[in-house]
């Protein structure tokens, strides 16, 4: 199926990666299916595109590039409702704030998007933790990344 996006212009979306929210996402109700775009040129941010606007695109990271020790507590009812029978088919991403000063991008561990890899099930939960900010402040750890990234390709292109 071929989509149109604002951002990445006509998309080939394999249905197979297509990321269910049967509920929406908060303020975007209406919204039910996206699919994942990693973009080489803005990693460790992964863009979360609906298909139901081309308008519609998040940016995404995982919680362990922010933080190490990112915990969150998978309830009996998210566990069901996302049928995640085996952790290994968990997977967590974090909604990025990507303001006009890049310097003071943000993330909201707060309210993890937990997906089920193996059925595409996806919810976005609320986490109860006092050390998980709705705005957590990014751009050192992404800096990080994209620095620690930049040495381990120039260690492998003198190998």
């Amino acid at each position: 199926m071929i989509i149109e996006t604002l951002r990445f212009g006509a998309l080939d979306v394999n249905e197979k990666e297509i990321i269910n929210f049967k509920e929406g996402l908060p303020g975007l109700e209406n919204l039910h299916r996206f699919i994942m775009i990693d973009d080489e040129d803005s990693e460790p941010i992964k863009w979360m595109q609906s298909i139901d606007d081309g308008n519609i695109v998040l940016p995404m990271i995982n919680p362990f590039v922010v933080l190490d020790d990112y915990e969150i507590d998978v309830n009996d009812h998210e566990v069901e409702y996302l049928g995640l029978w085996e952790m290994k088919d968990l997977y967590v991403l974090c909604v990025v704030l990507i303001p006009e000063k890049i310097e003071e991008m943000t993330v909201n561990l707060a309210a993890p998007v937990l997906i089920n890899i193996s059925t595409g099930d996806a919810k976005q939960v609320l986490v109860d933790r006092k050390d998980h900010a709705i705005k957590h402040p990014i751009f050192e750890a992404v800096y990080d990344y994209i620095e620690g990234s930049r040495k381990n390709v120039s260690a492998l292109a003198q190998n």
